[in-house]
């Protein structure tokens, strides 16, 4: 007997997606002494934590907005963390 998921099959699928983009762009952090690493941690934990509020608002029933979000909310997140980042900066 099969225990039943926590939440539905197409969070799965967008989250292997979310998961690229996300390992796509920290392979890209190289020799900036750590500033963009920093700033793509803070986006990654913010998006994640949004990702998961969606998932407990919808568990089974995700909509279009959700499932975009999940695949390709990181890039406006990290976009939107190194522009607050520069903004910030001394």
């Amino acid at each position: 007997m099969a225990s039943p998921d926590l939440i539905s099959r197409d969070y799965y699928i967008a989250a292997r997606v979310a998961l690229c983009v996300s390992v796509a762009v920290l392979s890209s952090l190289v020799l900036d002494r750590g500033w963009t690493a920093r700033v793509c941690a803070a986006a990654m934990l913010g998006f994640w934590l949004a990702a998961a509020f969606i998932a407990l608002r919808r568990p089974w029933n995700p909509s279009t907005v959700d499932l975009w979000f999940w695949k390709w909310g990181f890039l406006p997140s990290f976009i939107a963390a190194v522009a607050l980042a520069l903004a910030l900066r001394p």
